[in-house]
C-alpha cells in the first residue's frame, strides 16, 4: 500500500466547532447554530496585534470550509478551501431519517477521493469509519465515536489506520462554559501528557451566532494561534 498521511476529515461533521445548544435536534443543533442558518463560511487567519485588540493577518493554507444547510436543518454539503478561497475539496452528504448516515469526498475536479459512514447507534453516540480508494478498493484508514448529550459533542475516541494497523489515537472531551460555548478540547493520548486548546469568543451576529473566535493551542497561551472569522446567510 502506497505511504498515505492519515487525515482526519470523518470526524469533520461531528466535532468542527460545535458551540451552543437548541431545543429542536437538528444538523443545526450539532454545529450549536441559532436560526435557521442557510450558510456557514469559516475562514482562519493568522492573528496581528493591532492597537491592543487581535486582529486577522494573512490567511492561512487549511482550515477554510463552508457548510450548506437545507431549509430543514440537513447539513448537506461542505466545502474546503484553500487561502484564495479555491476550492480543494469537498464532501457531499447522505441523509437518512434526517440523520447524515454518509459523506462522499471528492476533489475540487470532482473525483471521488473517499468516503465516511456514520452509525447512529444512540441518542448520544455515533459511530464513523472513513475509507479512501486504492487499487479499485476501499481501504479504511481511520475509524472512531462521538459521544453527544442533548444533541452537542461532549468527546469521540479517534484512530487512523496505516495497512489495517493503528499508527495514531486519540480521545477528546469537550469543555463547555456556563452559557454552553465551547471554551477547550481536552486531548489524550495512550502515551504522553494531555493537551488542552482553548477558545475565545470576542464577536457575534444578531442571531448570537459567533463571527470571530480566538484559537490557542495550549491552555496557558496568551497568543493565539489562529484568528477565526464566520459569515452566516440565513434563510428567510
Amino acid at each position: 500500500m502506497k505511504n498515505k498521511k492519515y487525515i482526519l476529515f470523518p470526524i469533520i461533521s461531528i466535532v468542527l466547532t460545535m458551540l451552543n445548544s437548541c431545543v429542536e435536534q437538528t444538523e443545526w443543533t450539532k454545529y450549536g447554530l441559532n436560526g435557521k442558518v442557510k450558510t456557514l463560511v469559516e475562514n482562519q487567519y493568522e492573528p496581528v496585534e493591532k492597537s491592543g485588540k487581535w486582529q486577522q493577518g494573512a490567511p492561512t493554507r487549511f482550515g477554510n470550509y463552508s457548510l450548506i444547510f437545507s431549509e430543514k436543518g440537513d447539513h448537506e454539503r461542505t466545502n474546503f478551501f484553500d487561502e484564495n478561497n479555491k476550492i480543494r475539496y469537498y464532501l457531499i452528504s447522505k441523509i437518512e431519517n434526517g440523520k447524515m448516515v454518509e459523506e462522499s469526498r471528492y476533489d475540487a475536479e470532482g473525483k471521488f477521493q473517499g468516503i465516511n459512514k456514520y452509525t447512529h447507534t444512540s441518542d448520544t453516540k455515533i459511530e464513523f469509519t472513513s475509507y479512501e480508494p486504492y487499487e479499485g478498493e476501499l481501504i479504511e484508514v481511520s475509524k472512531g465515536t462521538a459521544y453527544l448529550k442533548d444533541g452537542k459533542p461532549v468527546g469521540s475516541d479517534l484512530k487512523t489506520l496505516y495497512n489495517g494497523e493503528v499508527n495514531y489515537e486519540v480521545q477528546k472531551k469537550f469543555l463547555y462554559d456556563e452559557n454552553g460555548f465551547l471554551v477547550g478540547i481536552k486531548k489524550s493520548f495512550p502515551v504522553g501528557d494531555d493537551e488542552i486548546e482553548k477558545f475565545e469568543y470576542t464577536e457575534f451576529d444578531d442571531q448570537n451566532n459567533w463571527t470571530k473566535r480566538l484559537y490557542y493551542e495550549d491552555e496557558d497561551s496568551k497568543t493565539p494561534h489562529k484568528i477565526i472569522i464566520r459569515s452566516y446567510e440565513y434563510y428567510k
